[in-house]
């Protein structure tokens, strides 16, 4: 996964690089409200690696070098596709081949 500052679309910054084990697809990734987590969607580590959804999470207060502070195993071996966060829930977007 890779965090880039585009605020200058005309010169992008690559601000930091995190890989994590058992990646397939780094498909989207959401910020919380207060910009100092953020929620990592892989889309493809279940099917590629037989893995139940994980979500992993980010500590972002450093983007040029992020941190993973926890995971999340779900009860399924669902896709994760799209997600967001609006106040203090996560909403989460998953579907099933």
């Amino acid at each position: 996964m890779d965090i880039w500052d585009i605020s200058d679309p005309e010169n992008p910054s690559h601000l930091s690089r995190f890989p994590y084990s058992n990646s397939g697809y780094t498909h989207s990734g959401w910020p919380t409200e207060d910009q100092q987590f953020l929620f990592i969607q892989d889309e493809l580590d279940e099917r590629y690696n037989g893995l139940f959804k994980t979500l992993r999470v980010l500590s972002s207060a450093d983007l040029t070098a992020p941190v993973l502070v926890g995971t999340w195993v779900g009860p399924a071996r669902a896709i994760y596709h799209n997600s967001f966060v609006r106040g203090n829930r996560y909403y989460m977007f998953n579907y099933i081949r």
